[in-house]
């Protein structure tokens, strides 16, 4: 008779389970996974210098008659494999001569330069360049992005004095 009462209650444990297994809603929660992929840019200057929202100094000098000066390289690391280059000339288009209340202005021109002796434009235009992934992996050559200032006129059409301006350099991915 023990035995029959513990058969019992066995079967009516199970049973008690199966019921409260079967009654058993699964619920379900979704996760939303997102991932951008922004790009990351730095601007090296003459292979070492990161000037990444920084800046750099030109010097113009009287050569062959006309003032003149060019940046070292301008290399691009990131995650891109292109870069937009825009050059944008301060207002007036040129060097304030400092201190003049008239605001004389002397007129600059520029050109990119693929090298220090290869031109590769006027800056008038936007210019492509290449982005490397390292440091390390940009080369040991002369290459890279050179911007060259000339002055419109010969040096005896102008005042005497200094003359200052600041150049933007805009650098975009493109790819």
């Amino acid at each position: 008779m023990n035995n029959k009462k513990v058969l019992i209650g066995l079967m009516l444990s199970l049973f008690a389970a199966q019921q409260s297994y079967a009654a058993a809603v699964p619920v379900r929660t979704s996760i939303e996974v997102t991932a951008e992929i922004a790009s990351s840019i730095q601007v090296i200057y003459d292979r070492n210098l990161d000037v990444t929202e920084g800046n750099v100094q030109v010097k113009l000098e009287d050569t062959g008659g006309y003032m003149m000066g060019m940046t070292k390289s301008f290399h691009f690391i990131g995650n891109a494999s292109k870069v937009r280059l825009r050059l944008v000339a301060p207002t007036g288009g040129g060097l304030a001569k400092v201190g003049d209340p008239d605001n004389f202005v002397m007129g600059i021109g520029t050109l990119w330069y693929t090298s220090p002796t290869q031109s590769g434009g006027d800056t008038g235009f936007d210019r492509d360049a290449t982005v490397y992934p390292t440091l390390s992996d940009i080369p040991s050559d002369t290459s890279g992005t050179y911007i060259r200032f000339r002055s419109f006129q010969q040096t005896v059409n102008y005042p005497l004095g200094s003359y200052s301006g600041t150049y933007t350099l805009v650098v975009t991915p493109t790819t």
